[in-house]
């Protein structure tokens, strides 16, 4: 029978993040992990536009948050990062709700049953042990006032600014146990990429007037540092669809597995290198791209495709048929 592990609290949360590191014996045995009211994350902004509200500035970090969890779902239950393969049913289960408390700026979104939900949906896709390093790093990531003085540093260092952050030895030892944990299991890094995106999105936005502090911590900040710290926000490539009528016009394999084709859309003449992963399609329809690549014919394939400004830079084969003759 799975034992428990509870985390109520980031001192729990660290100590089994660390057992996991050393291999502890414990965790040979089946395991369900569980949070229970942490990790919370916790935003304080102050400021003329910030009482009791939201304003619409600052609404695409949070929406960018949610963005984050969606993807640390997909990735440890599909073992892909598209969002693309959300149901609604899990968009429903992972849906962050995000409290405004009266007469503050203060900001605060329960991640427990969430993280919760994420571990149980990617026990059966990963070594259990793997899986639980992610989804505690992840707890430790958004939880930690730890995490938010370990990028401010960083920033400050990569801007050559004074850093208005002290780090206790205790802190330090804890920074050690994530580098372990990025090493151990390289998706780490992402998750930790990504959280840190949100925070430098989120006080971006700040305007000078306005301060940021992470609540019962020391991490304060005013809007004229916050701008000196952050860049400006990467432009987030959109997911799309682009089915139609192509013609392929040459064929190479992947850098690692699977193969690249280039097609050249019927419609405009556009030309598209598409990715086709290893076992992704069935013989049937590897048959279909092979003929019409030897006659070059038109083929209709359906493409998932991430667009930014304007450009397609990544698309990945759904599917493809033959064009069906007119009667």
């Amino acid at each position: 029978m799975a034992v428990d592990i509870i985390i109520r609290n980031e001192a729990d949360a660290w100590n089994w993040l660390k057992r996991a590191l050393n291999d502890d014996p414990f965790l040979d045995e089946p395991f369900n992990l569980k949070f229970d009211g942490w990790p919370t994350l916790d935003l304080r902004f102050t400021g003329q536009d910030f009482n009791c509200s939201v304003p619409t500035r600052i609404m695409p970090p949070l929406l960018e948050a949610q963005k984050e969890i969606y993807r640390l779902y997909t990735d440890l239950r599909y073992g892909v990062g598209s969002l693309r393969k959300l149901k609604f049913d899990d968009r429903s289960l992972l849906e962050l709700n995000v409290k405004v408390n009266k007469g503050s700026s203060e900001y605060n979104t329960n991640l427990d049953k969430t993280l919760t939900e994420i571990f149980r949906a990617a026990i059966s896709n990963m070594e259990s042990k793997h899986i639980l390093i992610a989804v505690l790093s992840a707890a430790v990531c958004w939880g930690s006032t730890v995490a938010w003085k370990d990028w401010l540093e960083t920033q400050a260092k990569n801007k050559d600014l004074e850093t208005r952050v002290q780090m206790s030895q205790l802190e330090k030892e804890k920074l050690e146990v994530i580098s372990r944990a990025k090493t151990e299991v390289p998706y780490v890094k992402d998750i930790s990429g990504g959280i840190n995106e949100f925070r430098n999105n989120s006080l971006h936005k700040l305007k000078p007037s306005d301060s940021f502090t992470v609540p019962d911590s020391d991490v304060a900040i005013d809007g004229n540092y916050a701008s000196e710290i952050t860049h400006t926000p990467r432009e987030q490539s959109t997911e799309t669809r682009i089915d139609g009528e192509f013609i392929i016009q040459s064929v190479a394999s992947g850098e690692t597995s699977g193969f690249k084709i280039k097609v050249k859309r019927v419609l405009d003449s556009k030309i598209i290198n598409v990715t086709i992963p290893d076992g992704a399609l069935s013989p049937d329809v590897i048959g279909v791209l092979k003929n019409n690549e030897w006659a070059k014919k038109p083929v209709v394939m359906e493409i998932n495709a991430k667009m930014l400004r304007g450009e397609y830079t990544t698309a990945t084969l759904v599917s493809a048929k033959d064009i069906k003759k007119k009667e």
